[in-house]
């Protein structure tokens, strides 16, 4: 009896049970999370817009750029009606500072659904990196 003959074909019981793979924990190595502090700022922050102060909440990260060599760091600025109306109002230049930390050029570029709003820089962030 050829497989053309063939109106069922079953795979033996033993013969699957020998071809299962296990992955072997030795090949790996696992990593519990940890949030990276030294990258990101997730926390309070002054923005100032056209000369005025803005207490805000942020969460800010950045990644060095391979191919220039800079250091992007962008994030978003919690829901606020004061940063949000001086956004709409075309004020796009902004500085954001943290505790503890130096005031830094950055820019606001857009608005999501939630009313947060994106925020970006280039150079050294407002936030301590490695």
């Amino acid at each position: 009896m050829g497989l053309q003959d063939a109106r069922r074909i079953e795979v033996r019981p033993d013969a699957r049970i020998s071809y299962r793979r296990k992955p072997d924990p030795h090949n790996y190595i696992f990593t519990p999370y940890e949030s990276d502090l030294d990258e990101t700022h997730r926390g309070p922050a002054v923005l100032t817009v056209d000369g005025k102060q803005i207490d805000v909440k942020v969460h800010l990260m950045g990644h060095l750029q391979p191919i220039d060599g800079s250091y992007r760091w962008y994030g978003r600025i919690f829901a606020d009606p004061n940063v949000t109306s001086a956004h709409r109002n075309g004020h796009k230049d902004v500085t954001v500072k943290i505790p503890g930390g130096l005031e830094r050029a950055g820019r606001l570029t857009e608005v999501d659904p939630w009313g947060n709003i994106r925020i970006t820089g280039s150079g050294r962030p407002p936030f301590p990196y490695p």
